[in-house]
């Protein structure tokens, strides 16, 4: 959430919905400001929901996991997964 909100969540929104279909992930409808869906590995998908930052409000964002994330990946293994995407994500923007 921190990377989000120091850095990405400052972008512009075009530039960095640009940049997560460049990587792969699909963008989906959603009450976010930008939602996309990172399908990392077969049946592991991440969504990435960012908040743009505005006159009012700092950026934010979180990243969630699908339910049946468990039977495939540890705690330590799915932080790693998230942090391969957001330093990805960094390299392009």
């Amino acid at each position: 959430e921190e990377v989000i909100r120091r850095e990405i969540g400052k972008m512009e929104p075009e530039r960095v919905r640009k940049a997560c279909g460049d990587l792969g992930a699909e963008l989906i409808p959603s009450k976010a400001d930008l939602c996309a869906v990172f399908k990392l590995f077969p049946c592991y998908p991440v969504t990435l929901n960012i908040w743009f930052a505005d006159e009012e409000l700092e950026g934010s964002g979180r990243m969630f996991l699908d339910a049946s994330a468990q039977h495939y990946l540890s705690v330590e293994d799915a932080v790693t997964a998230g942090e391969l995407i957001l330093e990805e994500l960094k390299k392009l923007l």
